[in-house]
């Protein structure tokens, strides 16, 4: 999890003039999904964070594009507002209170020109963490889907301490995030994981597999997908292959931590 100061401080340094436009991307040709600063700040922001028991207050929100970030925390009722917000790509994440045992919810999103946009939002609760081992280990970081990690394979968010678990949560579809640009048709499943934000340091990323829990068909290619907070972008994480075994296997692997998306090709 984010120290908040840090963030603060990070807010403090960041830079004031334009932000460098992410390239516009398409699931078909293996790019990033997400395209470049518009310069229009006619869209807004809105919504309601919830958890399991209910309103969520005290979430902290941060609302970036780039190196710009605008910080909020949900009131009492779980809500939080930004005006003026720029048409463009951003990355929106939500972290819960301290000692809530709750994920970190994540998703690029993407704001239109006059946009008045509302994104209500429940996070769920991480299933149980595991201690990181020193050697890389399959790990199950939410029902069904196992990545292989260990604790110096990953590197840290700048000023966040190295992490020790690692944990994630399968999403209900009922409270899938706003998966812009995705085929929600053809999305299978979504996965929070965490340390939230956390880089493979091996280029080849971290290797991992599914399970399949909902009986498809043998041979059936799927592609993975990441959500990327530095480029506010959906990334392409390879593709795995549903074998006679129930496993979907293959050369898809995770560049970091963060938002995951299973999607039938």
């Amino acid at each position: 999890m984010r120290s908040w100061s840090s963030l603060l401080l990070l807010a403090l340094v960041a830079c004031t003039g334009d932000v460098d436009p992410i390239e516009t991307g398409d699931p078909d040709t293996g790019d990033s999904i997400g395209p470049g600063t518009e310069g229009d700040t006619s869209a807004t922001l809105a919504g309601k964070v919830m958890g399991p028991d209910g309103d969520l207050p005290g979430a902290n929100i941060r609302f970036c594009r780039g190196a710009e970030c605008r910080y909020a925390t949900t009131d009492g009722q779980g809500a939080f507002a930004f005006d003026e917000a720029l048409v463009a790509w951003h990355s929106l994440e939500i972290v819960p209170p301290d000692g809530s045992g709750l994920a970190t919810w994540f998703a690029p999103i993407r704001l239109d020109k006059d946009q008045d946009r509302v994104i209500d939002v429940t996070i769920p609760a991480l299933d149980a963490a595991h201690e990181l081992p020193a050697t890389a280990a399959e790990l199950e970081l939410g029902q069904g889907l196992f990545v292989t990690v260990g604790k110096d394979d990953l590197e840290p968010p700048l000023f966040v301490d190295p992490a020790t678990h690692a944990a994630g949560v399968r999403v209900e579809q009922a409270t899938w995030p706003p998966l812009d640009e995705i085929d929600s048709e053809k999305v299978v499943a979504v996965w929070y994981t965490v340390p939230f934000d956390h880089h493979a340091k091996s280029d080849a990323g971290l290797p991992l597999r599914v399970q399949d829990q909902w009986s498809l068909d043998e041979g059936a290619e799927l592609s993975v997908w990441v959500g990327s907070y530095g480029e506010s972008a959906w990334l392409p994480a390879g593709s795995l292959t549903v074998g006679a075994d129930g496993w979907l296997t293959g050369e898809a692997a995770l560049p970091h931590l963060s938002t995951v998306v299973l999607v039938a090709d």
